[in-house]
């Protein structure tokens, strides 16, 4: 979707986030620093020229559906858009928001919101870059906000050699959930702070083809009523991408 595209910093990673998720579910257990979705189905885009270095693309979508004749109708609405200048040498900085509408008839209308500001710089033998997100659900029913989530990424990206890239970056952040539980469950969501890092390596066979190893952590503390709990988790990624 255009909010990827806004990301500058998403780039520092060939596979995606160890760490990230970007699906809608409000399950605690994945952090999602990174919250972008990558497809959006029945979409508009647009994607403008790109001028004195300032780039932009917007992006709508809305369909319904009903599993049958007696079922309530389902509606998903997403709109988005990005940002992007790279107008200064070696410096890139894009904005990004995108906002989902869930409505279910009668049931439930859920508003997802979340705004991304990324940047990266190139120092010659090191890119940094960093970016700051915010997430917020709100029930439209009662307008309560559900979920607010604010977190910070800085990273490293450095060539070894004429093949080779590794990379770094590390995350810090806080959730506040509505119910402020006092256990950390995928129903349960209580408020907690964010932490965790990653380390990867490519190997470019060719412009097209790439290997890729990425591990990463995560710590999800609870605080406050669910000040006794935590989650910790570590996975990796091994891979060979081709683009065609």
């Amino acid at each position: 979707g255009v909010f990827l595209n806004g990301l500058v910093g998403r780039g520092n990673n060939v596979a995606g986030s160890v760490y990230s998720g970007g699906s809608t579910n409000a399950n605690v257990i994945s952090a999602g620093v990174r919250p972008y979705d990558i497809f959006v189905d029945q979409a508009i885009t647009y994607v403008a020229p790109t001028v004195s270095g300032v780039s932009a693309q917007v992006q709508y979508s809305q369909n319904a559906y009903s599993a049958s004749s007696t079922t309530p109708s389902s509606g998903f609405q997403q709109a988005g858009a990005s940002l992007r200048y790279t107008g200064i040498k070696n410096l890139a900085v894009a904005y990004g928001f995108q906002q989902d509408n869930v409505v279910v008839a009668n049931t439930s209308n859920v508003k997802r919101m979340v705004n991304a500001l990324s940047a990266n710089y190139n120092f010659g033998p090191v890119t940094a870059f960093g970016v700051y997100s915010t997430h917020k659900n709100t029930n439209l029913v009662s307008g309560a906000v559900t979920r607010d989530q604010r977190a910070t990424e800085i990273g490293l990206r450095a060539p070894v050699g004429g093949a080779v890239e590794v990379w770094t970056s590390a995350f810090t952040g806080t959730k506040t959930e509505s119910t402020n539980s006092a256990t950390l469950a995928a129903t349960t969501t209580g408020n907690a702070d964010l932490k965790g890092y990653q380390v990867g390596s490519q190997y470019n066979f060719s412009k097209r083809t790439t290997a890729y190893a990425i591990l990463g952590t995560q710590q999800i503390s609870g605080k406050e009523s669910a000040a006794s709990t935590k989650i910790a988790s570590t996975g990796y990624a091994l891979g060979l991408r081709h683009m065609f």
